[in-house]
């Protein structure tokens, strides 16, 4: 049998927007390399996999050393890194990327237990693209970069497996650190390409610094020194430093011939211990952190107000996601800030963790002008949105009191949900507007904003409430949506 080989540096493996595979070489070497491809998840480990590549190429120390590099400056100096780790990027072979050997007398899963869009023990099979086929060499490279931050806890590892002496395991292993319990919110600034993207969001040793969190500073990439086992020094080096939590290695996996081989790999810290990808949102200052999670009835544009807290000064209950708060300091030299939000939302029972019911994989592009991001357009922004979740809760009373008082066969919550459900559906097609009109100083056009907004709550009430018998539109009218409290001027 032939020898298989696969360089991750000269293989086109990484989906790109609109342009299909590409190889690391092409992505360094193309100006025209547009920004990660994929599912959220996937677009996420692939942003990280590749910011990783330029911290290691040349990571700046200060801000003022960030502003003398250009993007073409970092992918050249990420172009000629792999030109000097080429053999590290080998997918097979005595030292396959990311893998360890160490494992190979472990049990092998099947390459679809590890994969959320595919159908796997118990689930239904509603898609030809559920059932999974052979995978070619770009997939299992793609799949082994996402289960190193998004594989999903439960007993799928074989646990046996225990590299490092007395080190303890459970049957199952934890949540990769980058999907948390219930999947968290990520968030970035994208440029118009790639090397604009990774430009923007390149930290400095001085940033990494401020962040206080990562003790080793920026660290060392994974495959350059993998670890000998789950609590080695290495490891132990990787869960201090920013490289560590680009490529987290939470699961330790070496590929067969018909499968994974696959067992608990580090345990990185959560966000209650004060650790989180710099791409998640999280809030420190209460009793106990909170972190911004997936929820797909709650377009990420509505968690603009959270995502963006840390524009006002100091609060008490800003959410901070350094991702985020970097590429935004240095966006006055764009004319548009493109922030894109995505992940997946999982449940879990007994201590496995799957896609379930309404979860979903979730995303969104937003555009700010540049120029407006500041904290008068936060308070702007703000204001609306609080008097927008107002409404909300007034046509949710208007339904529930309208279905009590009919007796509305099925339930009353049920109904109230899916009418305000039908409301930011379509609050959604003005949430452009909503975003442009904060950024003027005009209240006219806000006030005509949310005479639309109010007609869409109406909307949904009418559809929600049937009034066409007497008694109908006698309640229809008792309980409608009023106009007062959300378009009276404050």
């Amino acid at each position: 049998m032939a020898e298989k080989r696969f360089n991750l540096i000269e293989e086109p493996w990484l989906p790109m927007e609109s342009q299909g595979l590409l190889s690391l070489r092409e992505i360094f070497t193309r100006p025209d390399a547009a920004n990660p491809g994929g599912s959220p998840i996937q677009k996420i480990a692939t942003f990280k996999l590749l910011q990783a590549i330029c911290q290691a190429g040349a990571t700046p120390k200060t801000e003022k050393d960030w502003e003398t590099l250009s993007p073409e400056a970092i992918a050249s100096s990420a172009i000629a890194y792999l030109e000097r780790h080429k053999d590290e990027f080998w997918l097979y072979g005595d030292k396959p990327f990311l893998q360890m050997p160490q494992i190979a007398k472990g049990k092998v899963v099947a390459y679809g237990s590890v994969n959320p869009e595919i159908a796997s023990g118990n689930t239904t099979v509603l898609l030809q693209s559920q059932i999974q086929g052979e995978l070619s060499d770009a997939e299992k490279a793609c799949l082994l970069l996402r289960l190193q931050g998004f594989a999903t806890s439960g007993k799928k590892v074989d646990n046996s497996i225990v590299l490092t002496p007395h080190y303890e395991k459970t049957k199952g292993a934890p949540a990769g650190p980058a999907l948390g319990y219930l999947g968290f919110l990520h968030t970035l600034v994208l440029g118009e390409r790639l090397w604009q993207t990774l430009w923007l969001n390149l930290f400095t040793e001085e940033r990494i610094g401020a962040m206080k969190v990562f003790a080793d500073g920026v660290g060392t990439p994974p495959w350059e020194k993998m670890p000998e086992g789950e609590e080695c020094a290495t490891s132990q080096a990787l869960c201090s430093s920013l490289m560590g939590r680009l490529v987290p290695l939470s699961r330790f996996c070496l590929f067969a011939d018909d499968g994974l081989h696959m067992t608990e790999g580090i345990r990185h810290k959560g966000y209650k211990e004060g650790m989180a990808d710099p791409s998640v949102s999280v809030n420190m200052e209460g009793k106990e952190p909170k972190a911004l999670w997936v929820d797909p009835g709650k377009r990420p544009w509505r968690s603009l107000v959270s995502l963006l807290s840390f524009l006002q000064g100091a609060r008490n209950d800003a959410f901070v996601c350094p991702q985020l708060r970097l590429a935004l300091s240095r966006i006055r030299r764009l004319e548009t800030a493109h922030i894109w939000s995505g992940g997946i939302r999982v449940s879990a029972n007994a201590g496995e963790q799957y896609p379930s019911g309404t979860d979903d994989y979730v995303e969104s592009l937003i555009d700010i002008a540049s120029e407006d991001i500041g904290e008068i357009w936060f308070q702007r922004f703000s204001r609306e949105m609080e008097k927008l979740e107002g409404l909300e809760k007034a046509l949710y009373g208007a339904v529930s009191g309208y279905c009590a008082e009919l007796s509305v066969e099925g339930s009353r919550k049920q109904k109230a949900a899916q009418a305000t459900s039908i409301f930011w559906q379509r609050a959604e097609s003005l949430s452009s507007e909503l975003i442009d009109e904060c950024g003027e100083d005009d209240p006219e056009k806000l006030k005509k904003l949310r005479v639309r907004f109010y007609a869409m709550a109406r909307g949904a009430y009418d559809q929600a409430c049937p009034h066409q018998t007497p008694r109908q539109m006698a309640v229809w009218i008792k309980h409608s949506v009023g106009s007062g409290k959300y378009l009276r001027d404050e």
